[in-house]
């Protein structure tokens, strides 16, 4: 029997301890991190769409902050600033055409497949992040397309000049 005064000692046999994950370890640590609060967000959320609209709206309003919204942003450039976003969440760029009137790109691997397994989630629930791009785009002045494969984790996007 263990007094209050000497708890039992405890005992572990870490592998691979806080301290000695690479930086390139901790970023995919950081990637699956945020793509699993993004699915579990919006998975748990999705069958409240005045709930989801809400956070889709602010999440687009919170991120606008970061944007000099002043500033007339040309569609590549918003394309390019999404784009930069998505690989930060460990999405790739499989097809990009900047230089097209209506610029678009294609990103793969979002959300991450085994990821999706592992929380025994959809793949769907990721979709409102389109949203929350789309609303932000929409403030910046220009239109958003998107098409999300969730079977493929292919997303294509493009970005319109306002009709």
């Amino acid at each position: 029997m263990t007094s209050d005064h000497n708890p039992p000692e405890f005992r572990s046999e870490i592998e691979h301890g806080h301290n000695d994950y690479t930086a390139e370890e901790l970023l995919e640590q950081s990637q699956m991190n945020a793509q699993a609060l993004l699915l579990g967000v919006f998975d748990a959320i999705h069958d409240d769409q005045e709930v989801l609209r809400r956070v889709t709206d602010g999440l687009a309003a919170t991120f606008l902050r970061g944007w000099d919204a002043e500033r007339d942003w040309e569609p590549v450039e918003i394309l390019d600033a999404l784009l930069t976003n998505f690989r930060s969440l460990g999405g790739d760029i499989d097809r990009y055409a900047p230089d097209d009137a209506s610029p678009s790109a294609e990103v793969v691997d979002l959300p991450d497949a085994d990821l999706v397994a592992q929380l025994g989630v959809s793949a769907i629930a990721f979709r409102p992040m389109l949203l929350v791009c789309q609303r932000l785009v929409e403030q910046l002045g220009s239109e958003l397309e998107w098409s999300h494969d969730a079977a493929s984790g292919r997303i294509r996007l493009q970005v319109n000049r306002p009709a």
